[in-house]
């Protein structure tokens, strides 16, 4: 799901433009810059979701998981008590201090949005933003530095490059994805796909919330 999908992303765009050359400083929209386009699509995305049944892309919203499961696997999200208990770890640390730094910026670019007025996104709260944005870099595919997602697509899970059995391609522009097998796969067996080429178990568990066994690259 890209821009295309959502005619009213343009006008969304539109209204964090203003937002964001309003002028008012406690306004952080244009410090965050590729991260305003993301959070524009996740609020498309979010007001997509809630038409239900309506909206043409209820069967990939339907099976998207919850808020609860993002909290359970992803280190980001983690609750203060289980960051406490980790708390000595070097990823811990430093996530802590990039993602509060990140989100802050994020969450007052948000809000001075929302009590704009008129502002299309009233209706909806950070919290729903957060996890939306997380659903986009677990599971959204790299366009040059913006994350589509693709229905179907981001449910393919990943292994260490000896068992990878498929590869994905992305136009530019987003408009065409595609998945190609590079080996034979048997009735029932799983479909692995690269998400890193060189991506140690760190970089795994900040982006993925993800850790690999037997990751071939070792922590730096």
């Amino acid at each position: 799901l890209h821009e295309a999908a959502f005619p009213e992303l343009a006008a969304l765009s539109a209204s964090l433009a203003a937002v964001t050359s309003s002028g008012d400083s406690s306004v952080t929209c244009s410090k965050i810059g590729g991260g305003a386009m993301s959070l524009a699509l996740t609020v498309a995305m979010s007001l997509e979701a809630r038409k239900g049944t309506a909206s043409a892309y209820w069967p990939h919203f339907r099976e998207a998981p919850p808020a609860d499961v993002f909290r359970v696997f992803h280190p980001d999200l983690a609750s203060q008590s289980v960051k406490a208990d980790f708390g000595a770890l070097p990823l811990v640390h430093f996530l802590g201090q990039i993602s509060e730094q990140k989100e802050q910026l994020l969450i007052n670019c948000f809000e001075g949005w929302r009590s704009a007025p008129g502002s299309p996104v009233a209706g909806l709260q950070w919290e729903d933003m957060k996890v939306g944005m997380y659903h986009q870099v677990t599971r959204g595919f790299d366009a040059n530095g913006f994350y589509l997602n693709v229905p179907g697509a981001d449910w393919v899970n990943t292994a260490p490059t000896s068992r990878v059995n498929a590869l994905w391609q992305i136009s530019q522009d987003g408009l065409w994805f595609e998945i190609q097998l590079t080996a034979d796969v048997p009735a029932g067996a799983e479909i692995l796909e690269q998400y890193c080429k060189s991506c140690d178990n760190e970089m795994f568990l900040a982006t993925w919330g993800a850790y690999l066994e037997d990751n071939e690259f070792e922590l730096n």
